[in-house]
């Protein structure tokens, strides 16, 4: 793996990763759990609808499916009173169109409904996820592979 000007790293297959902080101010792991989503979240770009005769700003219909249906792959996760979550995320999609050009995808922005996603599912509040890292892996099948993590402090 190597560092990117960018703060991020370059790993095998030509994957990128960026960390979110990790454990490393003295917090303790505790339950850990495993699980793949088969599907990409949408862009926080794509994610709300703006009502203008209401006034209002709602999640957009694409949104709430995939979180409906992602909820089914999240398994229990219960951090204890007084823990953090951290959330690693490897996304695996295709980096070139079939012409063999560049895809711009901005992976760092399918974070947002994929932590609400979990959070929402597992009882906990988002703002308990202080820590995880993210990657991107090339990959013609698209899915997220999630690790989250209990962070005792």
């Amino acid at each position: 793996m190597t560092t990117v000007a960018d703060g991020t790293s370059e790993g095998r297959n030509g994957g990128h990763s960026s960390t979110m902080g990790g454990t490393e101010n003295g917090g303790r792991v505790g339950l850990v759990r495993r699980f793949t989503i088969p599907s990409l979240p949408p862009s926080v770009n794509a994610l709300y609808q703006i009502i203008y005769s209401q006034k209002r700003v709602e999640l957009h219909p694409e949104a709430r499916r995939w979180k409906s249906s992602a909820k089914e792959h999240v398994p229990r996760f219960s951090p204890s009173v007084g823990s953090l979550v951290a959330v690693d995320a490897t996304f695996y999609y295709r980096f070139h169109y079939n012409n063999g050009k560049p895809r711009v995808f901005d992976a760092a922005n399918l974070l947002k409904l994929l932590i609400d996603c979990v959070a929402e599912k597992c009882g906990f509040n988002d703002c308990l996820v202080r820590h995880g890292s993210w990657s991107s892996i090339n990959s013609d099948v698209e899915r997220v592979e999630v690790v989250l993590r209990e962070v005792k402090i």
